[in-house]
């Protein structure tokens, strides 16, 4: 009876060995495939008292040198990023200021919030990031760089104070623009944060837009930048604009100069980052933040169908965006996340770390930011574009401003384009082609057809979804104000 006894527990055991063994190894094996388990080792985060997001407009990621670019000069940007968390492949679902910073603000794609570009407004039936941390008891500054943020978009609701004051700074240039420079929001920041106390919980909003069109050769950058070689660099635009920007024809032998320019605005506001930076860091704000730096959307450059600017195409030089994360004591400094992230999936994952509840109707999903290792990519990812590309605009297509225009569909490793307007499409294989300059429907193989029909069908559905959220119009003498400032950015009517 003794042995009987012996032998079923011995049994029992080595069950219970091959059981629990066997859930390990599939555990480590679905945290190499991305998948959750239970058993995985969920890493402690610091709290933070403040909440910091800063937005670059129209910076690419290839120009900062965390994002690997060996001549462009960021090192403050740099530096935050060495100690935080980086995503290398975060992508906008629309190339266009307001729309991409109400996605930002909401978790939720353009299709669903309403705004299609910059010509819109807000809609009330959105909830603002900026409102949830004002209800949470944060108090909440916003400080803007250019019109298309203004006070009348709506997006300004739940901000305490909120300065889009730009008179024309005599810095930047002679002409009438309503936009300001780095080194005036950078004076602004401080100035305000200067009058008031420290409150308990800060919500800081802070926007530059300098890297915007028109460029301006800043020094000492633009000097610094004459001996850059763009001979390797893509360029297909080789046209001749009716009229100069600036007294540069945009043709290729002149190309380097515009680079030159954008890259100078872009060490210009680095430079005046780093000034906002040491302030926060004196203040003893920066240590207790959560801090998120990102960008609206990028600038085409001569690469593909313009010379300069961005909302008619989906190519990665417009849709790909700056995603740098800084925790609290530099917590997960160094890390570097290669899988792919929506923007619509930045809100809900700030929420997530600060242990807030998450609003209702949006598509983005949080990251589990001590679990980050277990992150294998969010896909499908959908983007639109938000101007027509050439020729007039076609009456009459949909409810929605941006059907007919540019949009894509990314997979873990494909990403099909589709131009309605061009009846155009094309397939990149983004693993081996990250630059998209191959279109595999050229010389298709069976395979890439299938792909082709598969993606294809998802795409169509996509664009067939709407949100509840109709596109609303500011009022008729709001609008004219409107038209007027963002033509002065550079914008032009028929392309909003």
């Amino acid at each position: 009876m003794l042995i009987f006894l012996i032998t079923a527990f011995l049994l029992v055991v080595i069950i219970q060995w091959f059981v629990e063994s066997s859930y390990f190894e599939r555990s480590a094996v679905a945290a190499k495939d991305g998948s959750k388990s239970s058993l995985y080792q969920i890493t402690p985060l610091p709290y933070a008292k403040h909440v910091i997001i800063i937005s670059l407009d129209t910076t690419r990621a290839d120009h900062l040198g965390c994002y690997g670019n060996s001549w462009i000069k960021t090192p403050n940007l740099d530096a935050l990023a060495a100690q935080g968390y980086l995503f290398e492949n975060l992508y906008t679902p629309i190339p266009s200021t307001l729309a991409s910073h109400t996605t930002l603000f909401t978790g939720r794609q353009p299709r669903f919030h309403g705004v299609p570009n910059n010509s819109y407004y807000v809609s009330e039936d959105n909830i603002l990031l900026t409102q949830i941390l004002k209800k949470a008891g944060f108090t909440t500054l916003g400080f803007i760089g250019a019109a298309p943020l203004r006070t009348k978009t709506g997006f300004s609701r739940g901000f305490d104070f909120y300065d889009d004051d730009w008179l024309i700074d005599p810095a930047v240039d002679v002409t009438p623009r309503l936009q300001r420079s780095a080194a005036a929001v950078t004076d602004s920041v401080i100035a305000e944060l200067e009058k008031i106390k420290l409150p308990e919980r800060l919500f800081l909003f802070v926007h530059y837009y300098d890297p915007h069109y028109h460029y301006l050769p800043r020094e000492p950058w633009f000097s610094d930048y004459n001996d850059v070689d763009f001979s390797g660099m893509p360029y297909s635009y080789n046209s001749v604009t009716p009229a100069s920007r600036e007294g540069i024809l945009f043709q290729k032998s002149k190309v380097g100069i515009v680079r030159r320019q954008y890259a100078s605005e872009i060490s210009y506001m680095d430079f005046h980052l780093g000034r906002l930076f040491e302030y926060l860091k004196k203040k003893n704000i920066l240590d207790d933040a959560v801090v998120l730096v990102t960008s609206d959307h990028g600038e085409e450059l001569g690469e593909r169908v313009r010379p300069t600017g961005h909302g008619a195409t989906v190519f990665n030089i417009e849709s790909h965006t700056v995603g740098i994360l800084r925790l609290p004591d530099t917590h997960g400094g160094g890390t570097r996340i290669n899988a792919a992230l929506g923007q619509e999936s930045l809100m809900p994952t700030l929420l997530k770390y600060l242990s807030l509840k998450l609003p209702e109707h949006i598509q983005g999903s949080p990251l589990e930011l001590g679990d980050i290792n277990a992150f294998a990519g969010q896909y499908p990812l959908f983007c639109e574009a938000t101007r027509w590309w050439k020729g007039d605009v076609p009456k009459g297509i949909s409810s929605w401003p941006n059907m007919g225009k540019f949009r894509s569909i990314r997979g873990v490793r494909y990403k099909y384009m589709q131009s309605p307007q061009l009846g155009q499409d094309a397939l990149f294989d983004m693993q081996n082609d990250p630059l998209e300059r191959k279109n595999l429907l050229v010389e298709p193989s069976p395979e890439v057809l299938k792909m082709r029909q598969q993606m294809g069908t998802l795409l169509k559905e996509w664009s067939t979804r709407l949100g509840t959220i109709i596109p609303q119009k500011p009022s008729s003498e709001d609008i004219n104000e409107q038209l007027e400032q963002l033509e002065a950015l550079g914008y032009m009517k028929k392309n909003l």
